[in-house]
């Protein structure tokens, strides 16, 4: 009790499908908790990042067993979820995202999902959408 988890990320290399970044997360305790899950590669694009190897196209999932729950490809899907997403990522000291697309460096947006999970295992992954590669990170934040 009075246990949580603030926030978990990793960055490594994602090459469409076959090189991925999965995130493991164990849901425990009497009832379901709600989670910001980021898949991020466009904003490591911009300052003050400067990630020149950045994933320009992340898709992001999230599994329970085979089951696939959600997915993301950018975060701005749907529309009226964007405030949402904001406020979580203020909530528990999230860096804000790209908000709008990049024609020059042919980028989508980052997935993000706002979720609220039951006690259970959970698997996060990150994929490049469409076969994209390219340096991406993963994060989970537990929303307070």
């Amino acid at each position: 009790t009075g246990r949580r988890l603030v926030n978990i990320a990793t960055r490594g290399w994602i090459a469409g499908e076959t090189q991925v970044l999965i995130a493991g997360l164990v849901v425990t305790g009497p009832g379901p908790r709600t989670y910001l899950i980021r898949g991020v590669g466009p904003t490591l694009l911009r300052p003050p990042f400067n990630l020149a190897e950045a994933l320009r196209d992340p898709q992001l999932e999230l599994f329970r067993g085979e089951t696939l729950l959600r997915e993301n490809d950018d975060w701005d899907t749907p529309l009226n979820g964007m405030a949402a997403l904001r406020a979580a990522a203020a909530a528990t000291g999230a860096f804000a995202l790209a908000e709008t697309r990049d024609n020059f460096l042919r980028t989508g947006l980052d997935g993000a999902m706002l979720v609220t999970l039951t006690p259970g295992n959970y698997t996060a992954k990150l994929s490049g959408f469409g076969g994209d590669a390219g340096v991406g990170l993963i994060e989970v934040y537990e929303v307070p």
